[in-house]
């Protein structure tokens, strides 16, 4: 990664979930810490269904996971100053058989993916969704971030078709994951669990 110096201090002490020497205690991770959204593009890391739907005038994307949702509109531009939020500002449009994602006006907190990759709020995220073929969606990303890295960095994902078209309902909430400490970790939580 073209990291700053900035993003390589952030880096520092930044501890997931799982893996090597993590663990619930010691994860620094905010989505697992104080179940905070997972922020984007994070959540398309998150295994479990989403959907995409377009209407005349917009796209909307659907993620099971903490049933989150964002609203692309078409051949629009950006807001002159978006606030910044888990999500982003997103707007989009087609350029051939490929949807083009623009997305700005991101909090800082979220974590790119679940090792901790930082972002500043000059994240700047450019997805090209496309079909490569009947059972394949492929989004090849480009990011930009003066703060956090040197120069404009890619990155792609794949995703198969699910011809199962329910979702269910996956939420995290704080009190989930203090019952979980509790039941499976043998933790005394250090607030009251809400039942």
């Amino acid at each position: 990664m073209p990291y700053t110096a900035w993003a390589r201090e952030r880096m520092k002490g930044q501890v997931g979930g799982s893996g090597g020497e993590s663990d619930f205690e010691n994860a620094t991770d905010p989505a697992l810490k104080y179940a905070d959204p997972l922020g984007f593009p994070r959540q398309y890391q998150h295994p479990t269904k989403f959907k995409i739907v377009q209407t005349d005038d917009h796209v909307y994307q659907f993620w099971e996971w903490n049933k989150v949702w964002r609203q692309i509109p078409l051949n629009k531009p950006h807001a002159d100053d978006p606030d910044n939020t888990w999500y982003g500002e997103s707007v989009g449009k087609w350029e051939g058989d490929a949807l083009v994602v623009d997305s700005v006006g991101f909090k800082d907190s979220t974590w790119l993916d679940g090792v901790g990759h930082p972002h500043s709020e000059q994240l700047h995220v450019v997805e090209r969704i496309r079909r490569v073929d009947a059972e394949t969606l492929r989004i090849d990303f480009t990011f930009e971030d003066p703060v956090a890295y040197t120069r404009p960095w890619t990155a792609q994902h794949a995703f198969r078709a699910v011809h199962d078209d329910t979702m269910g309902e996956t939420i995290t909430t704080m009190s989930d994951e203090l019952r979980y400490r509790e039941r499976f970790l043998n933790q005394k939580p250090p607030i009251p669990i809400r039942r």
